[in-house]
């Protein structure tokens, strides 16, 4: 199957042509790396040691002492100023940033999420985090006018608190659309829900 070019060479204006379209967009991503996923599940079996192929694992030994060189601790966040001018107003937002992004490692297990990422990256050499973002609503009254001009209470939706997390993407929730040999001829990247 060849990739699409565009949404009319499946349907043209028909309501369901962008859905057909990426789903064939997809399928196609599929079997383009379906060879390579074939080969990412034997190398698991390997590094585990689930494999009868080799009875000394030596993928194992030399990856779990390729490890700590890519990721060994937590990085320390570190925000400055561009032009490192006295701007105590500049200076004051760079500390703040600095702190939030140390807090925000802290809120979630960020070091057990680069362990993960570090394996992948080690054994398949494709390592996919996802930065999300999710705000807390809550109804909230609050006063208005009705259409006398007599005040009323509504009940209005307000972000009452917001977190950014990383999650990790494993080899089976990601794929690549497009040309799928580099990032720079990706078209498209596609995530299963989280």
């Amino acid at each position: 199957m060849t990739e699409l070019e565009t949404r009319e060479d499946i349907g043209g204006k028909k309501k369901d042509a962008p859905v057909r379209y990426w789903l064939r967009e997809i399928e196609a991503a599929k079997k383009r790396e379906k060879g390579w996923r074939d080969r990412i599940k034997e190398i698991h079996k390997i590094y585990t040691g689930a494999s009868d192929k080799d009875p000394f694992n030596i993928l194992k030994s030399n990856t779990d002492t390729l490890r700590p060189a890519v990721y060994s601790q937590r990085p320390k966040p570190v925000a400055r100023r561009r032009f490192l001018q006295k701007d105590p107003v500049a200076r004051e937002a760079s500390q703040i940033i600095e702190e939030a992004l140390s807090f925000q490692m802290d809120a979630y297990n960020f070091d057990g999420l680069c362990e993960k990422l570090n394996l992948d990256f080690n054994l398949i050499s494709r390592a996919v985090p996802v930065v999300r973002y999710k705000p807390y609503f809550e109804k909230v009254p609050t006063q208005s006018l009705d259409e006398a001009g007599m005040p009323v209470e509504v009940m209005e939706e307000r972000k009452v608190y917001e977190e950014v997390t990383c999650d990790y993407l494993g080899p089976d929730d990601y794929l690549i659309l497009g040309d799928g040999s580099g990032w720079d001829l990706a078209r498209y990247s596609a995530m299963k829900g989280l």
